[in-house]
Parts: C-alpha cells; sequence; structure tokens
C-alpha cells in the first residue's frame, strides 16, 4: 500500500469541508449511475448481437464476453484517471489570489 491517502484533507473551514464531502458524494452518485448505464448497455448489446450469432454457446459466452468488456473498461478508466491524477499531483499550484502585502507603521 502506498503511502497517500485518498481522504481530502480537513482544512479547519468547515463550509470548504462541507462543500468538498458534498462534491464527493455527488460525484461518487453520479459514478454509480454511470457505470450501472454502461451495465446495461453492455448487457443489451451482448444480447442483441452475441446470442443471435451464437445460440448454441450464447449463455457461456455472453457472460464471458461481458467480463471481458466490463475488465477493460474498468482497466481503460483507472489508467485514464490515475494519468489525470498523477499530472494534477505534478503541476505546480498557482494561488488564486496573491496575497496583499501591508507594510508595518512604526510611530
Amino acid at each position: 500500500m502506498s503511502g497517500t491517502s485518498n481522504i481530502p484533507p480537513v482544512t479547519g473551514n468547515y463550509k470548504v469541508d462541507i462543500v468538498v464531502q458534498i462534491t464527493n458524494l455527488a460525484i461518487g452518485g453520479f459514478s454509480l449511475v454511470a457505470a450501472l448505464a454502461w451495465n446495461e448497455a453492455i448487457k443489451r448489446f451482448i444480447e442483441k448481437y452475441v446470442k443471435v450469432w451464437l445460440p448454441e454457446m450464447s449463455e457461456t459466452l455472453s457472460l464471458l464476453i461481458y467480463a471481458l468488456i466490463v475488465t477493460a473498461l474498468a482497466i481503460f478508466v483507472t489508467i485514464t484517471l490515475t494519468i489525470i491524477k498523477q499530472e494534477i499531483i505534478n503541476t505546480p499550484s498557482v494561488p488564486l489570489q496573491q496575497p496583499v502585502q501591508t507594510t508595518q507603521l512604526t510611530y
């Protein structure tokens, strides 16, 4: 296991922390919906094309093709997201707003 954590850091600013958590939950929810949609699309594709071409082996072959497609898709998404994550981590961050410099007045 690597030394990095997937848990976002707590900023101490509760408004920011709540927004970060809500955003993470929303992304997770939409990811689940997308995964379920892909699941149905792959199943329908197999039912429409594979079972018609090879009816005698349709059940076993359908499961095998389904597993291969889902595995290939999972590998592709994982590799793509890992590359994007590394690019973001390795990009030097630029502050959104430059800090205002103040001078101390002595009397």
